[in-house]
């Protein structure tokens, strides 16, 4: 068999069995390893999530930043700034979203979250000094989030930008 058919055979049973299997992008990959050398295929942001320990490290959290280029309706779907919100949510410690633009809903919860596009008044000034913003992004946090996201100015489920 081919390796383009035995992962072809692969994403059907994957389908078959209820689950969809896309081999293109970064999913390539691994269906390729899975198709040859029979590896295990796992949610990728989950199990960076257990490597790092991060369900350890909210335990003793105040507050979690997490962030993505662009903040949209797919980042919820198994990306790592769906999945650090979703477990800090569970373990009831605030999180903060920071994200070059922010084109959806953060979840129910969010304490914050700040577009780096917003702050620079465009994406293009974002895009050419991500450190400055990022530097401005994590300022406005510490400023307005406090002690366990509950200090003066906070701005719950607000998209915050520099006064």
């Amino acid at each position: 068999m081919s390796p383009r058919a035995a992962v072809d055979d692969l994403v059907k049973a994957k389908a078959d069995a209820g689950g969809p299997f896309d081999r293109h992008a970064a999913g390539g990959t691994g269906y390729g390893f899975a198709a040859a050398w029979g590896a295990d295929i796992t949610p990728g942001a989950a199990e960076l999530c257990r490597i790092v320990g991060l369900d350890r490290e909210l335990a003793r959290a105040d507050l979690v930043i997490t962030g993505e280029g662009c903040y949209d309706t797919t980042s919820g779907d198994g990306k790592v700034t769906g999945t650090v919100l979703a477990a800090a949510a569970r373990a009831a410690v605030p999180a903060a979203l920071v994200a070059g633009t922010i084109a959806a809903d953060p979840p129910p919860g969010i304490a914050a979250s700040v577009a780096l596009a917003g702050l620079a008044d465009g994406a293009a000034a974002a895009i050419e000094d991500p450190r400055r913003w990022l530097r401005a992004a994590g300022q406005l946090l510490a400023r307005t989030q406090g002690a366990r996201g509950r200090g003066p100015g906070v701005q719950r489920r607000s998209r915050l930008r520099e006064p």
